[in-house]
């Protein structure tokens, strides 16, 4: 059996996932927003072209807002309608689209959310080893591991005790807008490769920790054209039937 593709590898700090966006809010296509972030990380990061450390870096943040897999197509042109509105905060945006369009973000994502709900912190290691029981004994996937946790350090959204080497998750930001309930949900959604899930579920979704998402109803998400909700007995399930997978 091969291997599962690992993708996002490289620590992304938050200001360049900002440029990144603002660069295709310009309007600027996909070749020119390469150039403006190969002069943005020019000095910050190692060059060697498409090998290097820059340009792997910008392999992944072109994956996550610009050459991104159809299936999140729709869900990022979204992204770029929020982004005009002056009550979005972008870190939502950067992680739906990060869970949407890398399976293995979404993975630790979820995994740091698990053991953090379980015991209140986390440390790197145990994170390693859920990873290679899923991706496989490689030092690849520690890598990526570490370098996820570093990215989410810098975006805030957890702290580390440097004298233990453990982690704890941040506050969790509230989203209570309709329209970013809606997308968050969508992005959790295709992140997981089904078309409908318990609502409560999907809101509480580990992959979610770094938000307190309002759990929407009927009329909150009529603004969404892509999700359904759904009575099943005395459940509600959201639902996708507009996206194949």
């Amino acid at each position: 059996m091969s291997a599962k593709t690992v993708g996002f590898d490289r620590e992304l700090k938050l200001k360049w996932l900002d440029a990144t966006a603002d660069l295709l809010l310009e309007g600027l296509t996909g070749k020119d927003i390469l150039a403006r972030l190969n002069a943005i990380l020019d000095g910050e990061l190692s060059d060697g072209g498409t090998r290097g450390a820059k340009g792997k870096t910008i392999t992944v943040l072109l994956h996550i807002w610009v050459k991104v897999p159809d299936i999140a197509k729709p869900l990022r042109n979204d992204a770029i309608n929020l982004l005009h509105r002056p009550d979005t905060n972008r870190l939502i945006l950067h992680w739906g689209l990060c869970l949407a369009t890398y399976p293995f973000f979404a993975f630790v994502a979820g995994t740091i959310g698990r053991l953090a709900k379980l015991q209140g912190a986390f440390s790197s290691i145990h994170v390693q080893r859920r990873a290679k029981e899923q991706y496989g004994e490689r030092e690849t996937v520690s890598r990526a591991v570490n370098r996820i946790i570093q990215s989410l350090r810098d975006w805030k959204v957890i702290k580390e005790n440097s004298e233990e080497r453990i982690f704890e998750i941040e506050k969790p930001l509230p989203v209570k807008n309709s329209l970013l309930t809606g997308w968050l949900i969508e992005s959790a959604l295709i992140s997981t490769g089904n078309k409908s899930a318990l609502l409560k579920a999907v809101t509480h979704s580990p992959a979610l920790f770094p938000f307190d998402i309002a759990l929407p109803d009927s009329r909150m998400l009529e603004e969404s054209n892509r999700l359904e909700l759904f009575h099943h007995g005395l459940d509600e399930v959201i639902s996708l039937p507009r996206i194949s997978f």
